[in-house]
């Protein structure tokens, strides 16, 4: 057992090997964030300009107290 602990050969290799699969872990998970924060970014200004379409399609659709009877109840 005292044998193996000195043998500092193959620990370096684990070692490296380990510290390496936590460097593409890290990576991997930045990119999946950054991917879904692009696409979440994306449908939001998709949103934004449906929703800006229909308020022009409202404004000019109708005269103004049309609109105002349509949003007061």
């Amino acid at each position: 057992m005292v044998v193996i602990m000195y043998n500092n050969k193959g620990s370096t290799l684990i070692e490296s090997l380990f510290a390496f699969q936590i460097y593409i872990v890290v990576i991997i998970l930045l990119v999946s964030v950054l991917s879904q924060l692009f696409h979440s970014e994306t449908r939001i200004n998709q949103h934004y300009i449906e929703i800006q379409k229909k308020e022009v399609n409202i404004l000019y659709k109708d005269n103004f107290s049309d609109i105002v009877k349509e949003v007061l109840p």
